[in-house]
């Protein structure tokens, strides 16, 4: 059930104020090379060392203090799906402080003992997003499906009772949210990690006449912007695609003003076990960039153990018509068929769920997919 890929790293303690001693003994005498602490980190005072394939991380707090930092962390595979897997076994996880690139949780065994669990972000899959997505940019602009829809009308109405001076579009794809916010602040940030897309986006928004959208490349869970920059910041159906959700969220809330708007619209899993699986599994054949769909349940947790307090949700229907699904990714006819395959071999439930639609030729014609909306505000 859980595959552990290797011991990522080990933290012990110093007395408070003794990271000197420490640095000597540990770089100077046993000669490991001291590493820089992700800067979410610093504050908790330590530092870090490289011991051959391992880290070693020195944390400091009061040698009497119970419970203690001391733990162990091992690297795992899906460590979304160990974390439910543990906690359906009434084992309580906690949060840690976000890490860029690292997905993480933390728990105690039953003697008091803290373990750690981390997925690093693949980089694999970052690139599999940039490749897929900076082929079918063009699409994207084009497609009925971005360009408008229900979501795109309610995220509308939101801004425009309300503008603004500075708003970010993470993950703008086409550049429609981008497009829509134009109007109603002074400045509005297109960001996306692919090259291609922002080219994209560029050129429908720009070729509209529109002059006050900025365009920046980038990732969505290391944003380069200053804290406090933006006073709305959106991200409308890209979530699915980051491989951490957390840092996400954590980049969002750090570069909001106090008190400002999060809107966010994505794909959602049922909140069945099986069938989240199934859906996640259906996605990833279509679109190898794809990473996770949540449950709607996981996603109003995370916005609010992010420092958000949502204050509206809603979920709308996507009619999705499956040809069009399956030529944005540019999928072969075997790939179709595989896909199809897969699909009706479903559970009835599940594909009730989805409302699957067939012709006589027992072919997807169109489905239904949820799509979760969320207005958030920045906690001060």
């Amino acid at each position: 059930m859980i595959k552990v890929r290797r011991l990522d790293h080990v933290q012990i303690c110093v007395p408070v104020g003794q990271e000197a001693k420490a640095r000597e003994f540990y770089g100077g005498i046993l000669g490991f090379q001291e590493i820089p602490k992700p800067e979410s980190l610093v504050p908790n005072g330590g530092l870090w060392f490289q011991a051959g394939d391992v880290e070693l991380h020195i944390g400091v707090e009061p040698m009497d203090v119970t419970p203690s930092k001391r733990h162990p962390a091992f690297q795992i595979e899906n460590v979304e799906d160990v974390r439910r897997y543990l906690e359906q076994n009434g084992i309580r996880t906690q949060d840690e402080k976000p890490i860029p690139g690292v997905t993480r949780f933390s728990f105690y065994d039953p003697f008091g003992n803290r373990i750690e669990f981390l997925e690093r972000t693949p980089h694999e899959l970052k690139q599999k997003i940039q490749e897929r997505f900076g082929r079918n940019a063009r699409s994207y602009v084009t497609s009925q499906v971005h360009a408008g829809g229900e979501d795109l009308n309610y995220l509308r109405k939101e801004v425009e009772r309300t503008g603004g001076q500075r708003a970010l579009d993470v993950a703008t794809g086409g550049g429609h949210v981008a497009h829509t916010l134009a109007p109603f602040f002074d400045r509005v940030t297109a960001y996306d990690l692919t090259a291609n897309m922002l080219e994209s986006a560029r050129d429908f928004i720009e070729g509209n006449g529109i002059q006050n959208v900025d365009f920046t490349q980038g990732d969505a869970e290391s944003m380069p912007f200053q804290d406090e920059s933006f006073d709305l910041a959106a991200c409308r159906v890209a979530a699915h695609h980051f491989t951490d959700v957390r840092s996400f969220l954590h980049e969002t809330h750090r570069v909001l003003t106090p008190g400002s708007r999060f809107l966010l619209i994505d794909n959602v899993s049922p909140e069945q076990d099986d069938w989240d699986r199934l859906y996640n599994e259906m996605e990833k054949r279509r679109d190898p960039g794809h990473h996770r769909a949540l449950k709607k349940s996981e996603w109003l947790r995370l916005i609010e153990l992010s420092g958000f307090e949502p204050v509206a949700c809603r979920v709308f229907q996507k009619q999705l018509q499956f040809d069009d699904w399956c030529d944005r990714m540019q999928l072969s006819e075997q790939e179709k068929i595989d896909l199809t395959r897969f699909m009706l071999d479903a559970p009835r439930g599940f594909r009730d769920y989805f409302r699957m639609q067939t012709d006589p030729q027992d072919r997807i014609v169109a489905f239904q997919l949820p799509t979760l909306y969320v207005k958030a505000v920045r906690s001060s």
